[in-house]
């Protein structure tokens, strides 16, 4: 079976992947397994909860994910943690950048007195998730600056394809 996900990743198009994934889970062979599930992604992100929640639900099927078009910001994210196999076309356009995060405010819209505690804490998690991202992605020293910066970062296509390529060389000693 085939899913496609376009576009960006919002509560709409999660709900949509939901009904999608529901319909490939009901496709199963003669021994009740579901069947195997190709997964094509071109999107230019979106919400990363949303996305790290489709990672979830796609790695406990029989899925392959297969990245064409635009793959970037928590698609991007989805795309390179994804554990399972995986492949590209050769017209990937990659990018990652910092995510961005919004502070509480109250109903009469004054901040919270938590908002320098919140933003201090994300501020370590993005630190902290920063230093995993940039094994798993191997940024070079250019790219690790801009993407502290806040600057949006764009993965050449080998490189992109270097990240799929050591995965699959983990997962393969995994295997055995």
């Amino acid at each position: 079976m085939r899913i496609n996900f376009e576009g960006e990743i919002t509560e709409e198009s999660f709900n949509d992947f939901l009904e999608k994934i529901s319909a490939a889970e009901s496709n199963v062979d003669e021994f009740g397994y579901i069947k195997p599930i190709e997964f094509w992604i071109s999107s230019e992100g979106g919400l990363t909860y949303y996305a790290l929640a489709m990672l979830d639900i796609l790695e406990r099927l029989p899925v392959e994910m297969i990245a064409y078009g635009d793959l970037s910001s928590s698609a991007f994210i989805l795309f390179t943690l994804f554990k399972g196999k995986k492949r590209m076309l050769r017209e990937v356009q990659a990018m990652t950048h910092q995510g961005s995060y919004s502070v509480p405010i109250r109903a009469d819209g004054s901040h919270s007195r938590y908002d320098k505690i919140v933003k201090a804490y994300r501020q370590k998690k993005e630190k902290e998730i920063f230093a995993e991202m940039s094994e798993i992605w191997k940024l070079n020293p250019k790219q690790k600056r801009e993407y502290l910066s806040g600057k949006d970062v764009f993965i050449p296509n080998e490189q992109l394809q270097s990240i799929i390529d050591e995965q699959r060389k983990e997962n393969t000693k995994r295997t055995y």
